[in-house]
């Protein structure tokens, strides 16, 4: 699922970006029929919800340092390397590569050198969350599913409140934090041996029920319609998709499971492939054969990049960041 989850991002990127090399190729814009991006992210999301949180063991603060140090060899090493090929590419200030290297810019009030970065944000807010609920004892015990519940309830009123009483409360953060202890839930569920019946569909219902509350209250007016129905769509797809691949039809297939491996190269560096193949053609006009053949060539160029930026820099600091974790478990005082 990690691999559709980027093969999505990348498709919305690749041809909505192709479709604009010539006015008569709109068709190849594939983002104004489905938002790939969108759903790829929120698929993203729920993976992270599912898996991230469980991989805490341990007692105590010390378990959570361990956490961190995983997670910071997980995230950072392939993130620093795509700040560099970045730079390379597309250029820019010194001081605006300086704070997105430690990748809090959007706490920081500083722009994504790439446009994809802000789902990291995202990503450090649930670990501190998840760090948080560990901490309390209610991450394998206690009361998860109210504060999802909970959670997804004040999204639904956060968005009716923007809507109709005029004020800006912030609604689209503790969405995707809300769908990503959602994917928490599931894995609760699934350590306990619990057969999804129709209670938890029912509340897999009203939990989407409460984020398309929020999301027409907010986009459903005359001018962004189609944003609501296309956001709509991406969550409850991301949803279903996760649905379908855990509790129905596994994937098996090997190709998918190793683009699931580099999943995270591949996200992060597929948007360099655009403005290097831009300045090649150099703003010539190009059919649909010619745009299709781009846009296979980007493709095949961010997965052969993703491939050797995980096995040349993520799979080393993935070890190293377990061994530094295993000696900081290990020690004492």
């Amino acid at each position: 699922m990690r691999a559709l989850a980027a093969l999505a991002v990348a498709v919305n990127h690749v041809f909505g970006e192709v479709a604009h090399l010539d006015p008569s190729l709109g068709w190849l814009d594939l983002p104004a029929y489905f938002d790939f991006g969108r759903y790829g992210v929120l698929l993203f999301f729920i993976i992270s919800g599912y898996v991230i949180p469980f991989s805490i063991t341990g007692q105590g603060p010390r378990a959570v340092g361990v956490f961190a140090v995983h997670r910071l060899f997980r995230l950072f090493p392939a993130y620093w390397v795509s700040l560099g090929a970045a730079w390379l590419v597309l250029g820019g200030s010194a001081g605006l590569y300086a704070v997105n290297a430690t990748m809090l810019q959007r706490f920081l009030g500083t722009p994504d050198v790439l446009g994809v970065y802000w789902t990291l944000a995202v990503e450090l807010v649930f670990y501190g969350l998840v760090a948080g609920l560990f901490l309390v004892g209610w991450l394998r015990r206690g009361p998860l599913i109210m504060i999802t519940a909970g959670l997804a309830v004040a999204v639904a009123g956060a968005g009716l409140i923007r809507a109709y009483g005029g004020i800006p409360i912030p609604f689209a953060w503790p969405s995707f934090l809300s769908l990503m202890l959602m994917g928490s839930v599931m894995r609760r569920m699934d350590e306990r041996g619990v057969t999804p019946g129709w209670r938890e569909a029912l509340g897999l219902g009203l939990f989407v029920l409460a984020q398309l509350t929020a999301i027409f209250a907010v986009y459903g007016d005359a001018a962004n319609g189609r944003s609501a129905w296309g956001e709509a769509a991406a969550w409850t797809g991301a949803i279903a998709t996760f649905a379908l691949f855990h509790y129905g039809w596994r994937l098996t297939a090997p190709g998918l499971a190793y683009l699931g491996k580099i999943s995270y190269s591949i996200y992060l560096f597929h948007t360099l492939a655009n403005p290097l193949m831009q300045r090649m053609l150099a703003g010539e006009k190009i059919g649909a054969v010619q745009a299709m053949g781009v846009a296979a060539l980007e493709f095949a160029a961010s997965i052969a990049v993703a491939a050797a930026v995980y096995h040349v820099v993520e799979a080393p600091a993935i070890k190293w960041g377990r061994r530094l974790g295993t000696r900081l478990s290990q020690s004492r005082g």
